[in-house]
């Protein structure tokens, strides 16, 4: 069996060849206004559809077990959509479907405030989060959207909460740069001129 989110091919480009796809259908002969409301809605769905994912994952927990795999893999492939509303919900979903990993696949002892940093995550857990970890802090690098960053930064958080120190320790000095970089308002999404545009 394949370890979880252990062959996922991470892309954390731009993924407005995507939109481009989505555009190269025939709409020569459509009215722009229509067209405006197809897109608008289908974008809606998209990000309904990846939302729901993670609600799923968060009430159902390890009985989202048969379904985890392919919906990290169709999650993340929207990591770089060209939307910001589409990519505050990859990362809503992927910090549950993590959880899911770490339910199905339990640490050896709970852990505790104030003891040493042990491992005790299981294998297959560790795997998944640092997979999201990684992937969360190389999008926060190149991320336009403040909203964006901060459920990066909050869905962070929640992992340390729930898996204990033992689940972020090996990322600390990447997540403590990104802190550093927000709170001096240096990181890039702090550097664009204006995002208004992200809202159009």
């Amino acid at each position: 069996r394949k370890s979880v989110f252990g062959n996922t091919q991470i892309e954390l480009g731009d993924s407005s060849e995507d939109d481009d796809e989505e555009d190269e259908e025939d709409d020569s002969d459509d009215e722009p206004g229509r067209m405006l409301r197809v897109r608008a809605d289908d974008l809606d769905k998209k990000a309904a559809a990846i939302h729901a994912v993670g609600i799923f994952a968060k009430a159902t927990k390890a009985q989202f077990q048969p379904y985890l795999e392919t919906s990290f893999e169709k999650v993340l492939d929207c990591i770089a959509y060209f939307h910001e509303s589409v990519r505050e919900n990859v990362v809503f979903a992927m910090r549950h479907l993590t959880s899911v990993a770490y339910c199905m696949h339990p640490p050896s002892e709970p852990w505790q405030k104030g003891l040493p940093t042990v491992d005790t995550l299981h294998p297959e857990a560790r795997r998944a989060v640092d997979q999201t970890l990684s992937i969360y802090l190389q999008r926060a690098e190149q991320e336009e959207s403040k909203e964006v960053v901060k459920i990066i930064c909050d869905s962070i958080a929640e992992i340390a909460k729930e898996m204990g120190p033992v689940a972020v320790h090996k990322h600390m000095d990447q997540i403590m740069k990104l802190l550093f970089a927000l709170m001096k308002q240096e990181s890039f999404c702090q550097s664009l001129p204006c995002d208004e545009f992200e809202d159009e």
